[in-house]
């Protein structure tokens, strides 16, 4: 639930990042060359086919950055534009998480902590893939324990079944981000739980 303190909190982080936004540049890590993939994309879309064009990266990031580089031709911006949306629209499933784990109060606190973090702010700010990578693994993991608190009420198994078919499809994608082993190793965890026969829960 959206209370006015969260709405707050998001406009707070909504703020800080647009003005932000306007000065950031890709200069570190992997964001120049992931820009560079997208943009040559955009100029030659037979490249897509090539799986050479992604370099050791995944390709679902640079792929969504196409649409934003055939819009804005300063790729130096356009490609930023993904990291902006990505790195707003995690504070909706981070605070679901957070609700769940630590209750509403607690919560809230949590996205302050969010909407104000360096770190956080320079991926929301520049075309490097943790704003992306980051709002995948918490919606896997904020639905994985949605599916798992469903378990414990004694839901029935198809709607288990369907509380976890959501972070498994989550868990695909957040591997082409970026390739590690990392989140395939969740999504095979995610899979596993699936396909496993409901287990006696004791009572507390």
């Amino acid at each position: 639930m959206l209370t006015p303190r969260v709405w707050l909190i998001l406009g707070l982080a909504l703020a800080l990042r647009a003005a932000l936004f306007p000065f950031a540049e890709n200069k570190h890590g992997d964001a120049p060359m992931r820009a560079l993939i997208a943009e040559r994309m955009v100029l030659d879309p037979a490249s897509a086919a090539d799986p050479r064009t992604y370099c050791q990266f995944g390709p679902l990031h640079t792929a969504l950055m196409r649409p934003f580089v055939a819009a804005d031709p300063l790729a130096p911006r356009s490609t930023r534009y993904l990291s902006l949306l990505a790195g707003i629209a995690v504070f909706f499933p981070f605070l679901a998480l957070a609700e769940q784990l630590v209750g509403r109060p607690r919560a809230a606190l949590a996205a302050f902590a969010l909407a104000v973090s360096p770190l956080h702010l320079q991926a929301s700010t520049t075309a490097s893939s943790e704003a992306l990578y980051l709002l995948l693994f918490v919606g896997a993991l904020e639905r994985l324990l949605a599916g798992l608190d469903g378990e414990v009420a004694g839901s029935s198994p198809p709607s288990r079944r369907s509380r976890a078919t959501m972070p498994g499809w989550r868990c695909r994608f957040w591997c082409w981000p970026r390739r590690c082993s990392g989140p395939r190793r969740f999504a095979r965890l995610s899979v596993s739980w699936r396909c496993s026969p409901p287990r006696p829960r004791s009572a507390p």
